[in-house]
């Protein structure tokens, strides 16, 4: 079956889809968020923040107020520059600068059980291509098992919807919430996304139950597309675990752990993002019943993967002839002296981050992460540090689900039709190459506003003034050296603007502008 959930007229005729843009690496995941569900006024029990925008990672504590737990499955999104937007803890969607709830965001996912926080990969963010302010949440609900037999191999829960909700940032409002995709008994959690080869789109697969059967949706800027499914290699028992695709774009990997009598699978895949499509499954990891896997995250150059239970991290060699058996057992976890309340802080999720570092939370509650330093590295040299990253409040379980927004077009391809160019560069390198940060003032104006840069320019740079529909309507020079111009827009009508600041084909930054009368 193919289905298409077309977005509004107002959205399809937004300046993003009009017009092309170079790929520029967008800071979207350079806030993290942890804490946990209790909210009490013990400052333990506060929410923490890891910003990636500075280096090393600043951390300090997240004055979240009464609004949101922050509990294993929540999720987020900063604007391109790394400032945060909003987050959501499965129940409501939350402004990340005023705390307070979005008009029509409170009430999400209503029927579905109050421990569906609980559930990793539960929820995803995305970018809506081609549209400024419009954002995706994608969602599973998640619901008692009154049948008396397994589902899914689980007794107790049984997730049956997958949904989507529509986030405008501008007008603070969430348009749309609770929209079915699919419904049908699928997989509890396993939500996460990968560029599409043309270097603007979406591509967000998944598995149905105990089956070889995956969901494939495009996103673009007309909308979500539901494709046909696709049948691929065994069948996959599905259980509480995690999924992951490459930082290359080229493989997409599951872990599933069951029970006593299924044990725990790693399955390997290589992924296509031009057609959505996987390929050459390998069932590389097949571990005895009493091991339960905990997640899996790929090493940023795409060579290397690694598996965690909740005692022991390995390492496979994706290079190798054999990858099954390039297995490595990196450690093993070693029990601190004392704990928080009892609770372990054994190995839990692992995340990538945008320092080019693999994160992991503790697989009870902690104040901290351990760390994978150089995940680039095999074996010991990977420099795995249990509770390397000390966090400022009590974190359970807590860690994003993001996909790599680093990751470009595929030059050269047949799905290479945008006409996006693509740059190579690491997180780190990116840091440098993205430095400039320009905010502006008063927005909305009525004669002029202040264009200011975090640093002064280095070059002489150019200023180029856009409408609604991608006409030019201002280019103004700006001299090097400067931190502040004063740009006058008297001459132009009431409206909605958007700039870029050009440093020869080196777009420095972008950002709208509101003229008012």
């Amino acid at each position: 079956m193919y289905k298409t959930l077309l977005f509004s007229l107002l959205f399809i005729l937004s300046w993003d889809l009009l017009a092309q843009n170079p790929f520029v690496y967008e800071k979207r995941n350079y806030i993290w968020l942890t804490g946990s569900e209790d909210l009490t006024s013990e400052p333990i029990f506060g929410a923490g923040k890891i910003d990636f925008n500075s280096s090393p990672p600043l951390i300090e504590m997240f004055p979240r107020e009464e609004n949101g737990g922050l509990e294993q499955n929540h999720t987020f999104m900063c604007d391109a520059s790394g400032n945060l937007l909003f987050y959501t803890d499965f129940e409501k969607i939350i402004n990340g600068i005023n705390f307070e709830i979005f008009e029509n965001g409170s009430g999400l996912n209503a029927e579905s059980v109050e421990n569906n926080s609980l559930i990793p990969q539960a929820s995803l963010c995305s970018p809506l291509p081609g549209h400024t302010d419009k954002y995706l949440l994608f969602y599973k609900d998640l619901f008692f098992n009154t049948s008396g037999e397994p589902i899914c191999n689980d007794i107790s829960f049984v997730t049956e919807n997958l949904y989507y909700a529509i986030i405008d940032t501008d007008q603070g409002l969430v348009v749309e919430k609770d929209v079915p995709i699919i419904s049908d008994i699928l997989d509890s959690g396993k939500l996460i996304t990968t560029r599409h080869a043309n270097g603007r789109d979406w591509w967000l697969i998944g598995q149905r139950c105990d089956s070889n059967s995956f969901f494939r949706i495009l996103i673009d800027p007309l909308g979500i597309h539901v494709m046909e499914d696709q049948f691929i290699g065994l069948d996959v028992v599905v259980g509480l675990s995690f999924a992951a695709f490459s930082p290359n774009g080229e493989k997409y990997v599951t872990s599933s752990s069951v029970n006593a009598e299924f044990g725990s699978f790693i399955d390997l895949y290589d992924f296509d993002r031009c057609s959505g499509l996987l390929s050459n499954h390998e069932r590389i990891h097949e571990v005895f019943p009493s091991i339960f896997l905990r997640s899996v995250s790929f090493s940023p150059d795409s060579k290397l993967l690694y598996a965690n239970s909740n005692l022991t991290l390995w390492q496979y060699n994706l290079m190798a002839d054999d990858i099954s058996m390039s297995i490595d057992t990196i450690d093993l976890y070693v029990p601190p002296d004392s704990t928080i309340f009892g609770m372990s802080p054994s190995f839990g999720h692992m995340m990538h981050a945008p320092d080019d570092k693999i994160y992991m939370s503790c697989g009870g509650g902690c104040l901290g992460y351990h760390v994978i330093h150089n995940p680039n590295e095999q074996g010991i040299a990977c420099n795995f540090q249990q509770l390397g990253l000390e966090l400022p409040t009590y974190n359970f379980r807590t860690i994003p689900n993001d996909p790599y927004y680093t990751l470009g077009p595929i030059d050269g391809s047949l799905c290479d039709t945008l006409g996006i160019d693509n740059i190579m560069v690491s997180a780190q390198e990116f840091r440098t190459f993205n430095k400039p940060h320009f905010t502006t003032f008063p927005n909305p104006t009525t004669e002029s506003f202040i264009l200011k840069c975090n640093n002064k320019l280095e070059k002489k740079s150019i200023l180029k003034l856009t409408d609604a529909i991608g006409r030019l309507v201002l280019n103004r020079k700006l001299e090097q050296g400067e931190m502040e111009y004063e740009i006058n827009v008297s001459g132009l009508t009431k409206g909605i603007y958007f700039y870029s600041v050009d440093e020869g084909e080196r777009v420095l930054g972008v950002g709208k502008i509101i003229i008012s009368e």
